[in-house]
């Protein structure tokens, strides 16, 4: 590939045809070298010949409306471009594979042939044949909008998997908390001190790397006489490390470790915690080796050995931060749906003009529908709502809200 003037790229070119492309149409991939320069260089070029750069969201969309994927799926793509977190790739990757689109299209299905025996109800008015009779048609109402209720009740909402995970660094005094905060936040957030109790309020920063994590350093816990300052400090730490996702109890390898510790890790009762040992930069090979091997005998938690000061073992604790959080339980399981706000909103709209069908059913003595008419105007509207879910029933400004957010041409 020509580049501009005297300047040649090796390069491969991949054609899609039609269906079997990503937007449905014909579509053309150049697969250059490694660099932004180079990229930069072809895309110049290409612009110059009369190409131009899509616009947000612009290939999903054109896959949409050619059919390649529904609004839920589409949505998915964004969610995965922008997932942070475990949870939240596989809540998006749920989108994708459609487990919301066949969850609502169940619903419509049966909302569909009710809505046409309906239909037939009011067509064949005159010649006295009923397609539907009145407790059927709220037996069927009545069953869609306990499917409808299934979902809103099983789903998982995306703001949910959304929310930062809590790491609570708890512990005795002068142990190293601050110091921890401020190193794996790459902030100084806390002030760092030799003198006991410095650290009162909860202090929180982001986890350098890891937006979605959020760290807290926390007043001592294992202190017998505080004033009341300092006894409204530490039951502010112990509420923050029962909220906490992940608890690291640090401890000061320098000093003695006694039963107390251990005692006041099991009054702390938390499900998930990791052991720290800091300041081990000022312990032999031999003595950090026998004091780690010592802890791990007799705790079930993992136990990491670092020095706030040096750095070491800083590698290992982040990633033992990542372990541990991805083996917490998370509301994201197999196979659930993930709802977003735009969808659970139009399920809840979708129940309420169910609610209005069942109400003009619940009016009637009669096995013979009366006002099929304004019944028929309720299940459309119902059918509407859970189209536009699906995006089967969209207005242009819900589309261009959904591809709005989309940060890439993709």
């Amino acid at each position: 590939m020509k580049l501009g003037e005297g300047v040649k790229c090796p390069g491969q070119l991949y054609v899609f045809r039609g269906k079997a492309s990503y937007s449905g149409e014909d579509l053309v991939e150049f697969h250059l070298p490694g660099g932004p320069g180079i990229v930069q260089m072809a895309m110049a070029r290409l612009i110059a010949e009369g190409a131009r750069t899509a616009e947000a969201g612009e290939f999903t969309l054109r896959a949409f409306l050619a059919g390649k994927m529904d609004l839920t799926q589409a949505e998915a793509v964004a969610a995965i471009i922008a997932s942070e977190s475990d949870a939240q790739l596989r809540a998006a990757n749920s989108l994708a594979e459609g487990v919301l689109s066949r969850a609502v299209e169940k619903t419509q299905r049966m909302l569909a042939e009710l809505i046409g025996n309906v239909e037939a109800n009011i067509d064949f008015v005159d010649q006295d044949i009923d397609f539907v009779e009145t407790k059927q048609a709220q037996a069927t109402i009545a069953q869609i909008q306990t499917e409808l209720d299934g979902i809103l009740a099983d789903a998982i909402r995306q703001r949910e998997l959304d929310a930062q995970s809590t790491v609570v660094l708890a512990g005795a005094s002068n142990v190293g908390k601050s110091t921890l905060l401020n190193v794996l936040t790459g902030l100084n957030r806390a002030i760092v001190s030799g003198v006991a109790g410095t650290t009162r309020d909860v202090l929180i920063g982001p986890m350098k790397g890891q937006k979605n994590v959020l760290l807290a350093d926390a007043a001592g816990l294992c202190e017998s006489s505080l004033d009341d300052i300092g006894q409204a400090a530490r039951e502010t730490a112990i509420e923050a490390v029962k909220r906490a996702d992940l608890v690291l109890y640090v401890l000061d390898g320098t000093a003695r470790i006694n039963e107390g510790h251990w005692e006041t890790l099991e009054m702390l009762d938390v499900d998930c915690s990791l052991i720290v040992v800091n300041k081990i930069d000022l312990l032999s090979k031999e003595k950090l080796t026998g004091l780690l091997e010592d802890i791990q005998q007799q705790r079930e938690e993992k136990v990491v050995g670092v020095s706030a000061q040096t750095g070491q073992g800083l590698d290992e604790l982040r990633q033992q931060i990542t372990a541990q959080l991805s083996n917490v339980e998370t509301p994201m399981g197999q196979g659930r749906v993930v709802l977003t706000s735009r969808a659970e909103e139009g399920i809840e709209q979708a129940k309420t003009a169910l609610q209005r069908a069942s109400g003009l059913l619940a009016e009637s003595d009669s096995d013979k529908i009366e006002n099929p008419e304004l019944l028929a105007v309720e299940l459309y509207e119902a059918n509407a709502e859970l189209g536009a879910v699906t995006g089967q029933l969209s207005s242009e400004d819900v589309l261009a809200d959904i591809f709005s957010r989309f940060c890439v041409g993709k």
